[in-house]
């Protein structure tokens, strides 16, 4: 297929990286810790090393529970360059709710940030299965030579296992394959262009699909620059639009409002394109929105099912009416 490539998602995502191996991929919000591109895929390749010998085999189900930090998107693409499924889990989840997910995944192991630890190794107890803490995972990685790829795996594996919806009932699990969250990438080519320039803002969670696929992996893709969030604060997010120079926003409706009633002393004037999606923007706030931000406001709708991308406003060539939700990808 010419049009999408038949490659592994972490391949995919992380094609171009070593030819910008200085540009900075990931900042942490708070600290101000940065992984290199080139950082990111010796940390890639280190870690679906050190998950080969705990042993996670090509297959098995490794589950990722942290909040948003550089050292997510490593273990992420991490685990999948070793052949192995991700299933994402929110850090706030309680124990019986992590239990779950781990049982019904199948997980073999359980890859947690240091602030859910006690939650995290209540349930790897429960069902049995070790427990690694990210940070360590990062640390101790040998963090030498070049990305070794994951081209070994088919595109037809399952690469997430993405947990969805939870309104009418328990969470389902939707099994997403490689093809499907590179294709879902492929698909906003034609209507967002991103590049090296560009500073985006994680305040969305990465275990979400929005974050995963259209932050993260679309961010990383064309080599955009990812600040990260990991807990919410409005005046926090609102200071590292300014102080991060982020040129693009990716926003739900209760961020869009946030954005649009800020101080209008404070200097938001790197953003040219916000983009909200998960549920309908009104169009009198995108009007205030672009208002504040004067520069265009689009929206998008996608569900987990479809990795999430199904419709998007493009950034170029305008005409969309305020309030649509875009053109079929």
């Amino acid at each position: 297929d010419p049009v999408i490539p038949r490659t592994s998602l972490s391949d995919y995502v992380l094609a171009a990286a070593a030819s910008q191996s200085a540009h900075p991929a990931l900042i942490d919000g708070n600290s101000g810790e940065t992984l290199t591109y080139g950082d990111l895929l010796r940390l890639v390749t280190a870690i679906a090393q050190s998950l080969a010998a705990v042993p996670v085999r090509s297959g098995d189900v490794v589950a990722l529970m942290s909040p948003n930090r550089p050292a997510w998107a490593a273990a992420f693409y991490g685990t999948l360059a070793a052949g192995a499924t991700i299933t994402a889990l929110s850090p706030q989840l309680t124990e019986r709710e992590v239990s779950r997910q781990l049982r019904e995944s199948r997980a073999v192991a359980l890859i947690a940030d240091a602030s859910v630890t006690q939650v995290a190794q209540a349930a790897g107890d429960a069902v049995a299965i070790p427990v690694l803490d990210l940070t360590v995972l990062c640390e101790t990685a040998a963090a030498t030579g070049e990305y070794q790829g994951s081209s070994s795996t088919p595109e037809t594996d399952v690469a997430v296992l993405a947990y969805s919806g939870g309104t009418t009932g328990l969470p389902k699990g939707v099994l997403l394959t490689h093809r499907n969250l590179v294709a879902c990438l492929c698909q906003h080519e034609a209507v967002y262009h991103v590049d090296s320039r560009d500073v985006f803002l994680a305040a969305l969670p990465f275990y979400h699909i929005y974050g995963m696929s259209i932050i993260l992996g679309y961010g990383l893709r064309h080599g955009a620059t990812i600040v990260t969030m990991a807990r919410f604060d409005a005046n926090r997010f609102l200071a590292l639009i300014a102080d991060r120079r982020v040129t693009r926003l990716h926003l739900t409706p209760p961020l869009a409002a946030v954005v649009a009633a800020a101080d209008p002393q404070l200097d938001l004037s790197s953003v040219r394109h916000a983009m909200s999606g998960a549920a309908p923007l009104d169009a009198a706030t995108v009007a205030r929105l672009e208002t504040r931000l004067k520069c265009p406001v689009g929206q998008g709708y996608g569900m987990t099912e479809a990795s999430p991308g199904v419709t998007w406003v493009p950034d170029v060539g305008a005409g969309t009416p305020a309030g649509s939700v875009g053109h079929l990808l």
